[in-house]
């Protein structure tokens, strides 16, 4: 993300609020390590200024350097200790086939019993919290939607016929709780049950 986005949390979607924090959250950890704790309440107490409206100028005020400027070296770092750490993943990655292009939260792949479809959960085109139960034929190159919400694991049956997952109530039962039934799906009919 850059500077500017990281300073903002209006109409975006929860992966990149989760985002934002997470970076939010490194890039305090940056200051503190590189320039002292101390630094950090200096920039909360000038950003407490009723004559600061500037996240620059709270940060250029506590360590000499403007927003920009202090983005640029931690993001000059991270790429610098992330190369350090992929050195090993690097030297034995395998490239693959990417099955799924839609969607952010694509979980839990599971191949068949027979090695010719791989179930997965997939959010698609909505937001963090809804996935759905989507099976991908490999001789095809095709996924099928099966049902949605369903956010937890799942398994294929011994003989890959049928894939049993569990399913939340929606909405919440009168007491708002949120309970998971068993579902079983069966791939020829495409029917499930309870």
């Amino acid at each position: 993300m850059s500077w500017g986005e990281m300073g903002q949390f209006s109409s975006i979607t929860s992966l990149k609020a989760e985002s934002i924090y997470n970076l939010g959250f490194a890039l305090t950890r940056y200051i503190a390590e590189k320039y002292g704790e101390n630094k950090l309440k200096e920039i909360t107490e000038n950003l407490g200024d009723f004559t600061n409206f500037s996240m620059d100028r709270a940060v250029k005020k506590a360590l000499g350097i403007d927003g920009k400027q202090l983005y640029n070296e931690w993001k000059a770092y991270l790429k610098k200790d992330y190369d350090i750490r992929l050195t090993d993943v690097r030297s034995s990655m395998i490239d693959g086939l990417l099955i799924e292009e839609i969607g952010f939260a694509n979980y839990y792949p599971q191949f068949s019993p027979d090695g010719n479809k791989i179930a997965y959960l997939s959010n698609q085109d909505f937001d963090y919290g809804s996935t759905g139960l989507f099976i991908y034929d490999i001789k095809k190159k095709k996924s099928e939607f099966v049902t949605a919400p369903v956010a937890t694991n799942y398994c294929w049956s011994p003989d890959g016929k049928k894939i049993i997952f569990a399913k939340r109530n929606s909405p919440p039962t009168i007491h708002h709780a949120t309970i998971y039934d068993l579902y079983e799906y069966d791939l020829k009919s495409k029917k499930k049950k309870d």
